[in-house]
């Protein structure tokens, strides 16, 4: 078998993983197998469901590829479902469930400091985020993100193609439709990111929330935004052809440059800018978006 296509159903190993059935044993079976032997490879997960109990842990050049929307890997509890802690990593075609239980308290997805992930045509749902991010340099296309707390927690330097980050229209334990609090949450840290195309239109109380961080680099082109968006005290955020949706824009102490970009209905959205801050580019102390 060649080392860059493992049917992780095979018995060739002694843990085929059974769809339908708690495949944690074998899953980190095969993912221990092509990193101890070949240093990475890639899984091959047929069109099935794999309950996951404990993180899958990823190392090397370790890849997972399934069938489009045929594959599903879910958590059972609250719990991980993969970690992503080596050095280049790919990922596609797979939908993964995190956990459902509204206090789940767990990342269903985990990318690890530096790593480099290149994920495509994946669905993230549930668990407390959809995916805690702190790897570089990779490339994230035409995916599907949401969490009950956020979609994405953001660390990291990576590039976004297409991504949905957006509701899917789950009701709450309340029996309403849930707001998620927070669609990207950039957290602490010296980040540079790019938004190519990217929805942020969901039912969000912040579509964008990268608030009192210096050090931040974020540009978005071409997208849209339904819910307030804050990048108080950022280095530097562009945003180019975007649309917004909401009134409350928070950019005070940041630079700050918005071009060819629009606002959906009226009134026309208000850009908080403090006086005195030292890092705007682009703006004055007020500037509406009509």
């Amino acid at each position: 078998m060649s080392a860059f296509g493992h049917n992780v159903t095979s018995d060739s190993i002694g843990c085929p993983a059974l769809p339908g059935t708690d495949c944690t044993e074998a899953l980190q079976g095969w993912a221990d197998h092509v990193f101890n032997n070949h240093g990475g490879g890639e899984l091959l997960l047929p069109a099935g469901m794999y309950k996951v109990s404990a993180p899958i842990v990823l190392r090397g050049t370790t890849s997972i590829r399934g069938e489009f929307m045929a594959t599903v890997l879910e958590a059972v509890g609250d719990t991980t479902v993969l970690k992503f802690t080596g050095t280049r990593h790919a990922f596609r075609d797979v939908l993964v469930v995190g956990c459902k239980d509204w206090s789940a308290t767990r990342p269903t997805v985990y990318v690890g400091n530096n790593v480099c992930l290149h994920m495509a045509d994946v669905t993230i749902w549930h668990g407390a985020t959809a995916m805690e991010m702190h790897g570089n340099d990779g490339r994230i296309r035409d995916s599907f993100l949401w969490g009950h707390q956020s979609c994405m927690q953001n660390h990291g330097n990576n590039w976004y193609f297409g991504v949905k980050f957006d509701d899917c229209g789950v009701i709450g334990p309340n029996g309403q439709p849930w707001q998620t609090p927070y669609s990207v949450i950039c957290g602490a840290g010296l980040t540079e990111n790019y938004f190519f195309g990217c929805d942020f239109s969901g039912n969000f109380g912040h579509s964008l929330y990268a608030n009192g961080v210096i050090g931040h680099f974020q540009k978005f082109i071409g997208c849209i935004f339904s819910s307030p968006v804050d990048v108080t005290l950022n280095q530097w955020a562009l945003f180019s052809g975007c649309t917004f949706g909401s009134t409350v824009f928070n950019a005070q102490g940041a630079a700050v440059t918005v071009e060819q970009s629009y606002k959906i209905g009226t009134p026309a959205m208000n850009v908080a800018i403090a006086p005195n801050g030292l890092r705007r580019m682009g703006w004055d102390t007020s500037y509406n978006i009509t």
